[in-house]
């Protein structure tokens, strides 16, 4: 049997503070075929520069855009991008991480990056 090692992808995202933002994920092995999420769980989740979990959204194995073609989705919510650390006139860097876990309970790393939060100009159109 070999060891399959799978290097995570490094992608940042950036966002507008207080606002709604769809990120959608396609996972791939080690040799870059997309992994089956049939029967997987993908999880996606922000931590702040002190290391406290802010965000964290899971998918279930019925909740992926196409579970065979390897894509998940997560929207970032107003209300996730104006949690407490936050500010609307502030941008921010926090280091963020997808991960996947199999029906076998495997935890898999698939992408990790820098979830930058611009600061917004102004507040909400009325």
């Amino acid at each position: 049997m070999a060891d399959v090692t799978i290097a995570p992808s490094t992608v940042d995202i950036t966002v507008v503070y207080g606002t709604n933002n769809t990120v959608q994920f396609t996972l791939t092995d080690s040799t870059g075929g997309v992994v089956d999420l049939s029967s997987s769980r993908v999880r996606i989740s922000v931590v702040d520069t002190a290391g406290t979990l802010k965000i964290v959204h899971t998918n279930t194995s019925t909740q992926h855009t196409s579970s065979t073609a390897g894509t998940t989705r997560f929207t970032l919510t107003e209300t996730d991008l104006s949690t407490d650390g936050l500010s609307q006139r502030a941008t921010a860097s926090w280091p963020y991480d997808v991960r996947r876990a199999d029906s076998a309970a495997n935890d898999v790393v698939h992408v990790t990056g820098l979830l930058h939060v611009l600061a917004s100009a102004s507040t909400a159109i009325d």
